[in-house]
């Protein structure tokens, strides 16, 4: 290999680390935008099954009191 073909060789593989590591940082900028809704939609699940609950617990109280 001569010095020319290693500098072309070694320059395309950084190029190609490079773009494969802004590729990463750009899934990794998803991912955490994807836990931050998947958070809140867990969050918004709790709420609704817990409202449920609470509904119809008040409901079998204010049945047992008639």
């Amino acid at each position: 290999m001569t010095p020319q073909e290693f500098r072309e060789a070694y320059l395309e593989s950084q190029n190609d680390l490079g773009n494969h590591l802004q590729t990463l940082a750009d899934l990794t900028s998803q991912f955490e935008e994807l836990i931050s809704l998947i958070s809140a939609d867990y969050s918004r699940m709790n709420e609704v099954v817990d409202e449920f609950i609470s509904r119809q617990e008040s409901q079998q109280q204010d049945e047992g009191q008639a």
